[in-house]
């Protein structure tokens, strides 16, 4: 008992002295701050800041892709609609009554075809540059021989398809159809999203369903306007469709199939860079020789006028229907007339400027589109700034292209203060047969709504919904993103960079499903596919 006493006792004097020791002077001390004065004084001021900056960042990223994405369509479509040689449209005279008409010169066409080149080869000399850069200044592995020609083959498919799509086929139709089929390019993602696809397993039927359901959506394209119209540009259609879907579809293939493994089984290195290096200039050849050779121009003769054709040059206007009153020799007043056809023809000069006003419009708005959706992808607000407004960039351009042809075909002067009064969009032909909307006591303007439901119900233009509905289907993955911040560009798309023609598209379906590189690692290889690995593991002099 004295024994424990004692101890206690000895604890208690070792705690106070303990205690009574003075502190280290350069021992670590946490007191609280004071209070500072301005918002540093309340972190509420600042948390409100935040989130205001926040909600602008989402609503400033989500217009701007919604509106370039846009202003990218109706400005690819606008540049198709003047590429046909020797083009008859209609011109605004304002000074006198009448119809006059502009004959579009074979340098209006070689001037289109270059724009239309230009904004084509824009991204990829885009893609040269990173390439050579990243080339240059990273230690980035040599891609095997297998792997080069896959995607080499891939990639001059889907330009090949690209370039009939646009100068062969789309220079025969109205701009509405033309910006209408660009949604209709999903057939092979759609077709691998049933075979082998990365997220409809099979156990879920009606995602199954829904899916083969997309899949047929977008095969309708190949039958639907092809039965309707008779020419051989449509009748052809499907080739070109294919073709341009082709590029996106290793997105849609199964990691854990036996394509998987052939992939991981020809690809060495986490980039294509070395292979775009050469591909991109070898991309751009392929489509300008195919928009030379479709209209029975010699080639050198898009390169002699193209100096001519970006300058300004003479159009001549011709006046195809005049209406003259005849009078009384008693009266002054008129008391009939009749129409006459004349031959009243003067010259007017093009504006040198704007072909490269819109060329220009395109390739930065597909740019900005591309930029602002990569930014969105890295900062995590893919959603609402991303996946929605992507979403609504073809309804907006269907839309405004409808409105923009309507008017010009209700009055060919509304559009004069913005447009030069020699070009315009081409407007859906005037359906006559088949099912129409009567409405009675109609005024002009109630009669061209009743035309425009007449050519949406009689030229069956509401199939592009079960379009637009099936790639959105076939692009959902973007509603629900898996990447982490601030991931490199390589881990969010496929293919580097973006097609600036289909930029809406290109974007949501090179948007990755899952991270592939991660994915490969995961694979079990046989000994035979790793053997055959080493044995094609040839490496490109570059």
């Amino acid at each position: 008992m004295d024994t424990e006493d004692d101890f206690n006792e000895e604890g208690f004097s070792r705690a106070r002295k303990n205690k009574e020791k003075p502190p280290l002077w350069d021992s670590f001390q946490d007191p609280p701050s004071k209070k500072a004065t301005g918002s540093a004084a309340s972190w509420t001021k600042l948390g409100l800041f935040l989130k205001l900056f926040k909600l602008f960042t989402y609503i400033f990223v989500f217009a701007i892709i919604l509106v370039s994405a846009a202003l990218s369509k109706l400005s690819f479509v606008f540049m198709v609609a003047q590429v046909e040689p020797n083009r008859r449209v209609k011109y605004c005279y304002e000074a006198h009554h009448g119809e006059y008409v502009a004959d579009l010169p074979l340098t209006e066409h070689v001037l289109w075809i270059w724009a239309l080149i230009i904004s084509f080869a824009a991204p990829e000399i885009f893609t040269f540059f990173r390439s050579l850069r990243i080339c240059i200044f990273k230690d980035v592995k040599s891609p095997t021989w297998p792997e080069v020609l896959l995607v080499i083959s891939f990639e001059l498919l889907h330009v090949i398809g690209l370039a009939i799509l646009t100068f062969y086929v789309f220079v025969q139709l109205d701009s509405l159809k033309a910006l209408m089929l660009c949604n209709a390019v999903s057939f092979t993602p759609a077709l691998l999203n049933v075979l082998i696809g990365t997220r409809n397993h099979w156990k879920s039927i009606a995602i199954y369903s829904i899916s083969i359901l997309a899949l047929m959506a977008q095969a309708s394209a190949f039958v639907v306007w092809p039965s309707l119209i008779n020419s051989i540009h449509m009748q052809i259609l499907v080739i070109p469709l294919i073709l341009v879907s082709l590029r996106w579809w290793e997105n849609y293939i199964n990691s854990y199939s036996s394509i998987g493994n052939l992939i991981k089984m020809v690809r060495r290195t986490k980039s294509r860079y070395h292979t775009y290096l050469y591909l991109s200039p070898l991309k751009v050849i392929v489509f300008a020789c195919i928009a030379f050779s479709v209209y029975g121009v010699p080639i050198a003769q898009y390169f002699s006028m193209f100096t001519n054709a970006w300058n300004s040059h003479f159009i001549a206007v011709k006046r195809v229907d005049a209406v003259h009153p005849l009078t009384n020799s008693s009266s002054t007043t008129a008391t009939a007339s009749s129409s006459s056809k004349t031959n009243e023809t003067f010259p007017i000069k093009s504006d040198a400027h704007f072909a490269l006003h819109v060329l220009l419009l395109q390739v930065v708005s597909s740019y900005l589109c591309y930029i602002f959706a990569k930014f969105a992808c890295k900062i995590k607000i893919q959603e609402f700034s991303y996946a929605l407004p992507l979403s609504l960039s073809t309804p907006l351009a269907v839309a405004a292209t409808f409105a923009l042809t309507w008017l010009s075909e209700a009055d060919v002067c509304s559009l004069s203060e913005y447009l030069p009064k020699y070009l315009a969009l081409r407007a859906v032909p005037a359906y006559a047969a088949g099912a129409t909307v009567n409405i009675e006591g109609g005024d002009g303007m109630s009669d061209g709504f009743v035309d425009s439901i007449n050519k949406f119900v009689g030229e069956h233009l509401w199939i592009w919904l079960l379009w637009w509905i099936s790639h959105l289907w076939v692009t959902h993955h973007v509603w629900c993103p898996k990447n982490d911040k601030n991931l490199p560009t390589e881990k969010l798309f496929i293919c580097p960079w973006y097609c600036g023609f289909l930029v809406e598209q290109c974007i949501t379906l090179n948007r990755r499903i899952v991270d592939w590189n991660e994915e490969y690692l995961s694979i079990k290889v046989s000994p035979f596919i790793c053997w055959s690995a080493n044995a094609y593991a040839w490496s490109w002099p570059f």
